[in-house]
């Protein structure tokens, strides 16, 4: 076994190096010379380039940094001998992400990662396949639908109030330690279910169906080297995907666990016992649909993209999916722990919050989305500050000009407003540096200030930038995140029904015992206990 073992790993090694060394002659020898020469940090290391420094953080600060030294686009060595194109300029990114949106694709590598845990869905597919998967999905996130799905974020809010109620009075305390980002996981996997395809998880009445044993275990499980390798060569040498490891089989596991919920799901719809408020689910239609313009597999990929979407734990270590959870889910269950840790510092915010929340005893869809202002304000807040996807990669399929906004110096000491890149040139969006950086957004960038969004006059540099309210978590142009309205909706639903009863505190009361964990996302992570926990002094307040 362990021959076999070391002859796969040869074999794949090898061939990897061949690829490896096809593009690099390509591009020294035809490619680079048409090129934009820009300038960017010296090569460190020529196996990782800077994959180690952006694995131990997020790439917001160091992009941020970069940028200010070399322009807002410069090249970054990464792995192999490689570079990459970074993206801080507003106007570049809208060129990549909207004007010319379809000749930029995902990296292979990542692309066959997706498919291969997830099948044959919108999040693998590129060109016309997924214009024609896109169209199938929008009718599950329209206006009328949302506001379907409102009853059910505010009962899953409502199911977490009571939990904790019953706590508190067991507890026979004012107020009680309690692991709030628990509570935001099965929120949001309960609700993904419901509102999905119809389907409930339970978790929210303590059940633990066996996908969620098996997406808790990514969470917790601690990456292998194999596993880390694969992260760090997966956009240069996709092969390495058939490196035998222990998360390979993790991934089957979950695959196998997510089937049986497809199964479950399509053999309910195949009896007919679907009710009327079925066909209100994102996938209901589609799920009733006889003529559908999508196939059973692409249906199923759907499925499980949206129940992977539905658990943070699983967000945070899968790395290339990540890169497509721009928004989603992942958003509700990072961006709502991360909020109530901000708020949980900041009483007299919530006391403004509680305010805000007398004059709506019972919000409705266009009130949470229109007139709650200090509720929305908070909400983009949390999105600019925290946004779930640090960075976005793509690949130019043909030749381009991008332009800039701001120029940039090249090498050669030319001022150069557009860039020109070549074929095959691998690229990266800084989501996370543009959201937080102090040349777009002004002194208080790296602060938590929903005021900011009230005083309704944003920087002329951030009003620049082409996305929901001018931020970059849900990317933009037509791979927008399909799902950002309900995120958004969701969000506001469950923070609406919590802070109007409860008060948080920090467990230490100071906040300095939560640090931003590191897993392939970032979210908050009480020091000393278990990995996902975020814990918080919750009590409820008067009405």
């Amino acid at each position: 076994m362990s021959a076999l073992f070391n002859m796969r790993f040869l074999d794949i090694a090898a061939l990897g190096i061949v690829a490896w060394l096809v593009v690099v002659i390509y591009r020294r020898v035809l490619v680079k010379g048409r090129m934009t020469r820009l300038r960017g940090p010296p090569r460190k290391s020529w196996i990782l380039g800077y994959n180690r420094e952006l694995m131990v953080t997020t790439s917001g600060p160091w992009f941020e940094k970069w940028a200010k030294e070399y322009g807002a686009c410069f090249m970054l060595p990464s792995e192999l001998g490689t570079h990459r194109l970074i993206l801080t300029d507003p106007r570049a990114i809208a060129h990549v992400l909207t004007t010319n949106s379809y000749h930029y694709r995902r990296p292979e590598g990542l692309r066959l990662a997706t498919k291969k845990l997830l099948g044959e869905g919108i999040l693998s597919a590129e060109g016309d396949d997924h214009k024609r998967l896109r169209k199938a999905l929008n009718p599950g996130f329209t206006p009328q639908a949302l506001k379907q799905f409102v009853p059910t974020f505010y009962d899953s809010a409502h199911k977490v109030e009571e939990a904790w109620n019953s706590l508190l009075a067991d507890h026979k305390d004012p107020e009680a330690i309690i692991d709030v980002q628990h509570w935001m996981n099965s929120i949001t996997l309960d609700t993904i279910g419901l509102t999905g395809f119809s389907y409930d998880f339970g978790t929210l009445r303590g059940e633990r169906p066996p996908v969620v044993d098996v997406l808790a275990t990514f969470g917790t499980k601690k990456v292998d080297f194999l596993s880390a390798l694969t992260f760090l060569l997966i956009q240069t040498v996709p092969q390495v995907l058939n490196i035998p490891s222990p998360r390979n089989k993790l991934f089957t596991a979950l695959n196998d666990s997510m089937s049986d919920v497809v199964r479950k799901v399509l053999a309910k719809v195949k009896e007919e016992k679907l009710e009327t408020h079925d066909h209100f689910s994102m996938l209901g239609p589609l799920l009733k649909s006889e003529g559908r313009t999508i196939t059973d597999v692409e249906l199923s990929a759907q499925m499980n993209t949206l129940i992977l979407a539905g658990y943070e734990t699983t967000a945070s270590t899968l790395f290339f999916l990540s890169l497509y959870f721009s928004g989603s889910n992942a958003l509700n269950l990072d961006s709502l722990s991360w909020c109530l840790h901000e708020l949980s510092m900041r009483p007299e915010l919530q006391r403004r919050m509680r305010e805000e929340l007398s004059q709506f005893p019972d919000p409705t869809y266009d009130q949470l989305l229109h007139q709650m202002h200090l509720l929305e304000a908070v909400c983009r807040e949390t999105l600019r500050t925290h946004a779930p996807v640090p960075d976005h990669a793509r690949y130019a399929v043909e030749d381009d000009i991008i332009p800039l906004y701001e120029s940039v110096i090249t090498k050669d000491g030319d001022v150069v407003d557009s860039i020109e890149i070549t074929a095959g040139q691998s690229l990266t969006i800084g989501i996370e540096a543009v959201n937080t950086s102090v040349h777009i957004w002004g002194s208080t960038a790296h602060e938590f200030d929903p005021d900011r969004w009230l005083k309704g006059n944003l920087p002329v540099l951030a009003e620049e930038i082409q996305g929901y309210h001018h931020l970059l978590t849900f990317t933009d142009g037509p791979r927008y995140c399909i799902g950002k309205q309900f995120a958004v909706l969701e969000f506001k639903a469950v923070l609406a029904v919590l802070m109007r009863k409860f008060a948080f505190e920090p467990s230490d009361h100071t906040g300095q015992n939560v640090k931003a964990h590191r897993g392939f996302l970032r979210r908050p992570q009480t020091i000393g206990q278990e990995l996902g926990s975020l814990m918080m002094r919750v009590r409820q307040v008067e009405a």
